[in-house]
């Protein structure tokens, strides 16, 4: 059996605020919180994702390959495309 420990080296909090129309009154505005974290081991980095308010909205730890943007930048871009498209 192969193990591997990944460091927790950065936790965010992300706040998202989506703006959409509200009838004819304008528009409303929602903020989303989101706690993010980066994990590594060498040149491997690890990310997840979760929404403190109820922690059912959640991406589990993933892969970042080595040629992808920024760790946590690459997790915001997760967030933003699979709940606030």
């Amino acid at each position: 059996m192969e193990k591997k420990t990944f460091e927790v080296e950065e936790h965010h909090l992300v706040e998202i605020k989506e703006t959409k129309p509200f009838g004819s009154n304008g528009s409303q505005t929602r903020t989303y919180h989101w706690e993010v974290f980066i994990a590594s081991k060498g040149t491997e980095y690890r990310g997840k994702a979760i929404e403190p308010k109820d922690q059912k909205r959640e991406i589990p730890w993933m892969t970042i390959e080595e040629h992808e943007m920024n760790p946590l930048d690459f997790m915001v871009e997760c967030i933003e495309r699979k709940f606030h498209r």
